[in-house]
């Protein structure tokens, strides 16, 4: 179904519960070179199972085969929320504002459970068929990797374009962060562009730091 910088993601299907679900499965190489890597997986699957909610992907197994740390998770059949924005440009405001609530409302309970999201965007939202917004990869922050000759902060973690920031100061990531991601985010379904759109990470940065926020009245004229 999907690859990313932690692993594989595959369609299978549960022997027992006779159904479809996603089995996302660590990169070996990733367990056999770093323990630390290992024990967050494990520790935020088991978080992100406790997080039950119609707008977030629901997490039903962490555990260990053959040697293979996975995640077994419920399957959404439809495509990502990036897709969907690639596909059609730009949303109307109704329709990028309800599915912006959406999200917000599954990112609010993870909140209430002190679980923080820390790479929330596009890719990491897929839709169901119907167009239900489904948060996925919850807890499970990536290392940010460079663009161009950019140095990344130690430590730093997420996907640049989406980071609010004082992450890019070395601030650790809240509820604030994610917050400021959903922004972002839905900033992009109505212009369909990123507020600081920079090539190099460099460039994103000093925009976020520096800059204001683009005025998306003058973007999108049907904003009001």
């Amino acid at each position: 179904l999907g690859r990313g910088g932690m692993g594989l993601v595959y369609l299978a299907h549960h022997r027992d519960l006779h159904r479809p679900c996603a089995l996302k499965v660590l990169q070996p190489e990733l367990a056999a070179e770093d323990q630390d890597y290992v024990d967050r997986f494990v520790n935020e699957g088991r978080a992100a199972a406790a997080l039950v909610h119609p707008n977030v992907i629901t997490v039903h197994a962490v555990g260990q085969e053959r040697g293979l740390y996975f995640l077994e998770m419920e399957f959404v059949p439809g495509r990502s929320l990036n897709q969907l924005i690639v596909d059609e440009q730009r949303l109307s405001p109704l329709r990028a504002t309800a599915l912006a609530a959406r999200i917000a409302d599954g990112l609010a309970e993870a909140h209430r459970i002190n679980i923080v999201h820390r790479d929330l965007k596009p890719d990491n939202v897929l839709l169901t068929l119907q167009g239900v917004p489904k948060l996925a990869d919850f807890g499970l922050a990536k290392r940010v990797r460079p663009s161009g000759e950019a140095a990344v902060p130690e430590g730093l973690c997420g996907t640049p374009y989406f980071m609010a920031p004082e992450l890019f100061q070395g601030a650790a990531a809240g509820p604030a962060a994610d917050e400021y991601a959903l922004g972002v985010s839905f900033f992009l379904m109505l212009a369909g562009r990123h507020p600081y759109p920079g090539n190099t990470l460099d460039m994103v940065m000093g925009s976020a730091l520096h800059e204001p926020i683009p005025n998306i009245r003058k973007l999108v004229p049907d904003v009001s």
